[in-house]
């Protein structure tokens, strides 16, 4: 889906993007691609199933002549520590790599940059409804080639 939005850094919740399954924010005028779910089946993870699907998303932003991609993605293990840490800190300590969730260290190792914590994003019990907004925009020369290539 396409969207624009400002300003570019907004709170947000994944009903207003996807206007609850009806994708109404879709904006063929926009200037970024929003990062639905990507799900692979327990038994076929760690495959480089997500990460080629990944690449696909980078290589249909660099087609449509899009600035980047955008995302909120759940906290999914954040139920583990919201007695110990706010859902900022969990994030920046999975940055960091001291941590390891499974939803925010996958969207890392994938070249996207963690911006900030989205409340009340998704109704979900295990993020306590956090996400992570995640960016990804061509910041490396030869990044294009280099997805373009894959």
């Amino acid at each position: 889906m396409i969207v624009l939005l400002q300003p570019e850094y907004r709170d947000h919740s994944w009903y207003d993007i996807v206007g609850h399954g009806n994708s109404t924010s879709h904006n063929p005028k926009g200037d970024t691609l929003y990062a639905d779910d990507i799900l692979t089946h327990p038994s076929y993870r760690r495959q480089g199933i997500g990460t080629a699907l990944m690449n696909a998303r980078k290589e249909l932003c660099l087609k449509m002549g899009l600035r980047r991609i955008i995302g909120g993605g759940r906290l999914y293990n954040y139920c583990l520590y919201a007695n110990l840490m706010s859902p900022d800190d969990y994030a920046k300590l999975v940055v960091k790599k001291m941590l390891v969730d499974p939803v925010l260290s996958f969207d890392l190792r994938n070249e996207f940059k963690f911006i900030r914590i989205l409340s009340n994003y998704i109704a979900d019990s295990r993020s306590l409804n956090f996400a992570s907004f995640i960016e990804w925009t061509m910041t490396k020369p030869g990044q294009i080639k280099k997805v373009l290539a894959r």
